[in-house]
């Protein structure tokens, strides 16, 4: 009898030995946040800026099998007059886990704001050698530098600068950032609203200024296209307007013209 409740003891320390390394992480995705949004070029606070925060969950299969990955929450805010914002806590969307399934555990907080980069976001529009964008924003990527304040964690201040992109960079850059946690496309969430509403405010006016004929490679279309008036029938209009034919390789597929992307961001009107 006491060799079994040795061995029950000894598997329940194991367990619980397990999951220690996992536990400030997990502590530290959910705890509510706060935070300042700073321009650099004024070293000034942002006030009323659209904030996001993604927390997420991976986890490996058991010894062996495929694993997972899920967004356990994301959260859209603004940042109030004194450029602050703050993020609640997400106790409540916190999972379980058990030993085996290496499980890990991060958050991120960025800022969308057009005409506006998160400093050190520079590699998400660096180009392969073959010119494709393939690269993230590392603000939608990585858990930024914190520190504990009681009950809450402060995050250091998000630095702000005004980037100098083409409209291809500007696309995949943005486009990036809308999709940080994961939202649906067509979200009428009041901040994915907010986001696709200021994202339309640049595209639309850039690319129906543009001489209807000038030809705009796939990432260049699709970034702006992510930003449609309404994206749903984006989607028809460009299987009208944009067909991509049959190839799969990116090379392939053929350019959209400016003034047939216009009108896909328009919902057919052409007109911004």
């Amino acid at each position: 009898m006491k060799r079994v409740l040795l061995f029950f003891v000894i598997v329940l320390f194991l367990i619980i030995a397990s999951c220690m390394p996992q536990i400030p992480a997990r502590m530290a995705t959910h705890m509510p946040k706060t935070g300042l949004v700073i321009d650099t070029e004024t070293g000034r606070p942002m006030p009323h800026v659209i904030v996001i925060a993604s927390g997420w969950s991976s986890q490996g299969g058991v010894l062996v099998g495929n694993g997972g990955y899920s967004t356990l929450y994301r959260i859209v805010t603004y940042t109030d007059d004194e450029g602050r914002y703050e993020i609640p806590s997400t106790w409540l969307d916190m999972v379980l886990w058990v030993p085996g399934f290496s499980p890990r555990v991060g958050w991120v907080v960025t800022v969308f704001q057009t005409g506006y980069a998160v400093v050190g976001d520079e590699r998400a529009w660096e180009a392969d050698s073959r010119g494709e964008m393939n690269r993230q924003a590392l603000s939608g990527l990585v858990t930024p530098s914190y520190s504990y304040k009681g009950s809450f964690i402060e995050v250091d201040p998000i630095k702000m600068y005004k980037p100098t992109l083409t409209l291809k960079e500007a696309g995949h850059y943005y486009s990036d950032l809308k999709g940080v946690g994961f939202p649906y496309f067509a979200s009428a969430e009041p901040g994915d609203l907010a986001i696709r509403k200021m994202g339309y405010a640049l595209f639309a006016p850039w690319v129906c200024s543009l001489d209807p004929d000038t030809e705009l490679d796939r990432s260049s279309s699709n970034g702006a296209v992510e930003f449609a008036e309404d994206p749903i029938n984006a989607i028809e209009l460009e299987r009208k307007l944009a067909p991509i034919g049959l190839s799969l390789d990116v090379e392939d597929i053929p350019p959209a013209s400016a003034g047939n992307v216009c009108k896909i961001i328009t919902n057919g009107s052409g007109v911004p």
